[in-house]
This record gives C-alpha cells, structure tokens and sequence, in this order.
C-alpha cells in the first residue's frame, strides 16, 4: 500500500487538473454540474469515474491522506426507481450540487407533493422531449458536493451527437422558468433505421372487428392534477363489428416505440367516446412526433357479455361489519380462481387471482359485490390489472354475507406505423 501512494498521489493531481465539466450558477449562489449521462438496464453511476473505482478497489475504509488530499472510497450510485424490465434501453442523467444556501435548491419530489422542477431534454433541432419522472437525490461530499442528482429518461431523442439537458422551475404563477441548460453527448447516437408512416386513416382487422386509426397526436397538456403540463398521447379510432359503428370496443393499452429504440412509460390518463370515435390518451412519458411510431393498441370488448364469461363466489361470511377470514381455490374457465378474504390482515379486503392469466381477455374494472339483501358493496380503495384484483370494500351495516362477481372481457390487438401530429 505504501507503494501505490505516490502512484495515487500522482494521478489524483492529473484528474484534477484535466477535469473541467459543465458547471452553472444559480442566483441564490448554488452551483450545478453536470457529470455524466448513463445509458442502459442498471445506470449504475461511480463518482469519480475510473479514477474512484481504483481508490475504492485499494484505499482502506478510512481513507489515505495525501497532503491536502483526502482519498475515501465512495459506493457507486442507482441511478433510477425503474424496476419494471421493460424499460432497459432508458439514460439517466447525473447533476452534481454544491449548495451555497441550507435549503436544497432541487428538492426530490415526494408522494402527495406537487413536482416543482422537471427536466426537459432537446435534439439538436431543438424539440424538447419533456420527462417527468422521479428525481433521486445522493449524499455526498465528494469534492465538496452536497449531493448528486439522477434524472431518468425513459425515452428521449437518440439521433445526432449531442442532446440538450434543461432543468425548469415552477414559479409562483404555475409558470416553468429555465434554471440551467447543458450540452451534453446523445449515448445512443445511432445510426438508425427509418420507418416510413402510412397516411391517416390506418385500417386494420381482426375477424368482425374493423378499427381504423384516425388521429394521433403527441405533445404536452395541463394537467389537473399537477401544476405545469405533462407529456400526453392521444390516439382516436373508427371501430366496426360486423360492418356497424359500435362503442362498445374500447381502448384501454397503448404502447409504443420508434425506430431507435425509444419505448415510453405510457400510464393511461383515460378512454371515451367522442363525436363517434373511441379515443385512448396516456401520459407520464412520450415519443417525439419528429419519429414515425410503431403503435400497438389492444382493445377490450365491453358489450353484452356471453354465457360462461362470468363467475360468482359463494357467500363469503361478514360478522360485525368485518369480513371473515379464508380462502378458496376453484377451477374456472381453463384456470383457476384463488380468493383470499383478508388478505394479510387488511379488514374487509379481498384478493383475487386467474391462474393462469386469461389468453385474449382480461377482467373486466371493476368487480361488483353484493350482499344478502341486494344491496351494492362501495369499494374502498384498491386496484386491479388484468388477472387480479386487491379490493377493500364497505361493508353496508347489518350484513351477514356479500357475494362477488368477476367477469371476463374479450381483447383483440392491432398495430400501425403512424407519425403523430404536434401539439
């Protein structure tokens, strides 16, 4: 170890002396810096570099003084809160701060707490792709840093060489205020195929079922939630059975992707009827419209219902306004139904599963629960996907027993290549 010392000494001077990155003041005196930008499933981030790494790999845990220098080994970073192994081809860009005041100047957003800074990141034309997604904030001291930033970017535009990453701030009108603006190297610079778009209207058919892409738009809206706008996409179709408009074929998934690899975290914001046409919008991320996108719709059948699409449990036992607890398995359609009244503790909550998922179906939102004098049971709170349901329910006074009916609804896919209109 005594050895390595000058070695360590002497490369220490040389990265400090070569490593001028990107750094922009704030008017409250705080500084940011841009370090780097992550590309890929992990975005495991080491501060430092290369050069951290080999302190880590030799220095003890409390570090070597080197005259003035203090050398600390310093855990590499997670860039994101991504767990979902979709999205494996996103970046996550890294912010060092260095505070000059005591409040943070780019506060993590928490649960229940409006977002007061996004990031936006523009192609060399310009066009900003904005991203919404969930700031992580680091500790550190290194280099007399207070923290490091990651800002993840499920999709973002991947051709060209370089990219610019801007942070705003929301001000006090619930106007987005430019905080700082870097230029920075495109991860992904490609080259890239290019997919050629089909004119609007794009129809396609399953069977008896016609449904044609009438609209497709891209951009960023208000959003009634939130302050500031948020990215959206909103795609409207002409839907026929059997030759016949019909409104009872509805949109409820959207993907998409674009020819270099984007594939946006698209979280439904709502479907419906308008003027004749089904439309689908969802939120959180988008694609450019600068991409022709590969769009896959899935739609769900939720008309009339034919014989042996539904299933009712057996009296599920209420005492004193609680359910009781217990659990059934059943065999139905070419699965099974596991139920599990309180589930984990949880009062009057019932879970129920299809094992396994339904092929070209899925549950119909949301179950429904009646008691023993045919009253409708509210639900509390809970969610479901297409094959299970986590469900609390109000239980009206004076029950002795609910029953719950699932149903089934048919689903069918389609695909286009569409370029979206702008905002």
């Amino acid at each position: 170890m005594a050895a390595l010392v000058p070695i360590m000494a002497l490369v220490a001077c040389f990265v400090l002396v070569r490593d001028k990155p990107q750094t922009v003041r704030l008017s409250n005196g705080t500084e940011l810096t841009f370090l780097a930008i992550t590309h890929g499933p992990s975005n495991v981030y080491q501060p430092g570099g290369a050069w951290q790494r080999f302190v880590n790999r030799f220095a003890p845990a409390q570090g070597i003084g080197l005259g003035p220098i203090k050398l600390r080994p310093v855990p590499p970073m997670q860039g994101d809160l991504f767990s979902d192994s979709r999205f494996t081809n996103r970046a996550v860009v890294w912010i060092a701060h260095r505070e000059a005041t005591k409040a943070p100047s780019l506060p993590a957003s928490s649960p229940g707490k409006p977002e007061l800074f996004r990031a936006a990141i523009a192609d060399e034309s310009g066009y900003e792709w904005v991203n919404v997604g969930p700031v992580m904030h680091h500790r550190t001291t290194l280099r007399g840093w207070s923290s490091i930033s990651s800002w993840p970017l499920v999709s973002f535009p991947r051709r060209g060489e370089t990219l610019r990453f801007r942070i705003y701030r929301q001000n006090p009108r619930n106007e987005w205020e430019a905080l700082a603006d870097f230029t920075i190297p495109n991860p992904t610079p490609g080259p890239y195929p290019a997919w050629k778009a089909s004119d609007l209207p794009i129809s396609r058919g399953d069977g008896d079922l016609e449904v044609a892409l009438v609209g497709l738009e891209s951009g960023t809206k208000s959003d009634p939630w939130l302050p500031g706008e948020r990215p959206f996409a909103r795609a409207s179709f002409e839907v026929r059975q059997r030759g016949q408009s019909t409104e009872s074929w509805v949109p409820d998934r959207m993907e998409a992707m674009d020819a270099t690899g984007n594939e946006p975290w698209l979280s439904i914001m709502g479907w419906g009827v308008t003027n004749g046409l089904v439309y689908h919008e969802a939120g959180r991320t988008s694609l450019g419209p600068g991409e022709v996108w590969k769009l896959q719709m899935r739609f769900a059948n939720d008309g009339d219902l034919p014989a042996g699409q539904t299933w009712t449990s057996p009296d599920l036992a209420v005492e004193d306004g609680e359910l009781l607890p217990m659990k059934l398995t059943t065999n139905w359609q070419s699965g099974q139904i596991n139920l599990e009244c309180r589930h984990r503790g949880r009062r009057n909550t019932i879970l129920l599963e299809l094992n396994p998922p339904p092929k070209d179906a899925r549950l119909r939102h949301p179950p429904e629960a009646i008691d023993d004098q045919g009253r409708s049971v509210e639900i509390a709170s809970g969610g479901s996907d297409d094959s299970a349901f986590l469900i609390q329910w109000k239980i009206p006074p004076g029950t002795r027993f609910i029953k719950v009916t699932i149903a089934l609804a048919e689903t069918r896919a389609f695909e286009f290549l569409a370029r979206p209109a702008g905002e």
